[in-house]
């Protein structure tokens, strides 16, 4: 999930009209064909158990498997431990000194430094469906909707959203979520301005079900699963415009991904029933 984020910006405004838009028409055609925005998967690391989430900087790769949060090389290699024996870990994201997860098994939202230090609990908001981090703020999902906490602890305030959301990746001025709507087939895309709080006008109904998101300065990426798509990585502009096919991950699965300045790293499978595995693509539309 998110780490530090780039610009501001807007994301598309069809609203939940139940017509798919150009971006979704476009998926829906698509029929596995390889994306323009990425290239091939490369596998970078063979996990004993799922991944539930990941996040990557200009070095490694932090993700939480099992009962471990861990990092590798951004490039594969070598498996480090951070925290271990963890009540169901499950969102990740970090900043540029720390890394920020999310425990279910007992509500907890905690940090450890980047080389495993100085484990410490941040709060205690029960189940966290979403993390983000920007600046000296960690935002947090849960099932009430969006709240703000600052990064080295302290009292949690909430931003003003309702619905709960799946996921969520934050920038400077903003906090995109993909915002459950009652409906099985269908989630939102959520435009929410921090300073104000409360999701904007301009929404976009995705069509179907989100599974993570992460931006950089311009650009938004997020996994979707639905009947009519199977599992897609897709791409759609910070400033407006249709989603694009990123990567096809079908007939396999996908749990998580994250962007960094020359790839997207994603957490899935390739295959049915195949063992979990992370994935570096490279990214073809920077």
């Amino acid at each position: 999930m998110a780490g530090p984020g780039g610009s501001g910006g807007n994301a598309g405004s069809s609203g939940d009209s139940g017509a798919p838009n150009a971006g979704d028409a476009g998926l829906s055609d698509a029929d596995g064909a390889a994306g323009a925005g990425g290239g091939s998967a490369t596998v970078i690391l063979t996990a004993s158990d799922r991944i539930k989430d990941l996040t990557v900087d200009g070095t490694s790769v932090y993700f939480t498997e099992g009962s471990e949060l861990a990092s590798i090389p951004k490039g594969g290699g070598a498996r480090t431990p951070l925290a271990a024996g963890l009540n169901v870990p499950v969102r990740v994201t970090h900043d540029t000194t720390h890394v920020y997860f999310a425990t279910n098994g007992d509500g907890t939202v905690r940090r450890v430094a980047k080389d495993g230090s100085g484990s410490e609990v941040l709060a205690t908001p029960g189940v966290v469906l979403g993390l983000a981090v920007e600046g000296s703020d960690l935002y947090f999902e849960v099932s009430q909707g969006a709240f703000v906490v600052p990064v080295t602890g302290g009292t949690a305030v909430a931003i003003g959203t309702s619905a709960s959301a799946r996921a969520a990746t934050v920038d400077a001025t903003t906090l995109y979520r993909l915002a459950v709507t009652g409906r099985l087939d269908r989630d939102e895309l959520q435009v929410v301005p921090i300073a104000t709080g409360g999701p904007s006008a301009s929404r976009t109904s995705v069509l179907f079900v989100g599974v993570d998101i992460d931006d950089d300065d311009s650009t938004l990426y997020y996994a979707l699963t639905g009947l009519a798509i199977g599992h897609t990585i897709v791409s759609r502009p910070k400033a407006g415009g249709s989603e694009a096919l990123f990567h096809d991950v079908n007939p396999g699965s996908l749990d998580a991904l994250d962007v960094n300045d020359t790839h997207l790293y994603f957490a899935g499978e390739l295959d049915t029933g195949a063992i979990p595995e992370v994935f570096a693509i490279s990214r073809l539309d920077k």
